[in-house]
């Protein structure tokens, strides 16, 4: 495994999950990501809450509807 540097990115995980439309407003109130880095010696955890990245996701929704909205579309 290559060394990491202080301040070196790499991507390591991407995932996705689906959530049905009767659920979504539950399920951003609710969601947490939990991270663990393990080492040899070790380990380190982090968990959030995603708050404030759930509240800018529900402000763009609410902008795209009035959005499409006014122009026209439903």
């Amino acid at each position: 495994m290559p060394t990491l540097y202080p301040d070196e990115v790499i991507d390591v995980l991407r995932f996705n999950f689906e959530v049905k439309n009767e659920n979504v407003l539950k399920a951003f109130e609710e969601l947490k990501i939990r991270f663990i880095l393990f080492y040899p010696n070790g380990k380190d955890e982090m968990e959030t809450e995603l708050t404030e990245w759930s509240k800018k996701v529900m402000e763009d929704i609410i902008e795209s509807k009035n959005t499409a909205y006014n122009n026209g579309y439903k």
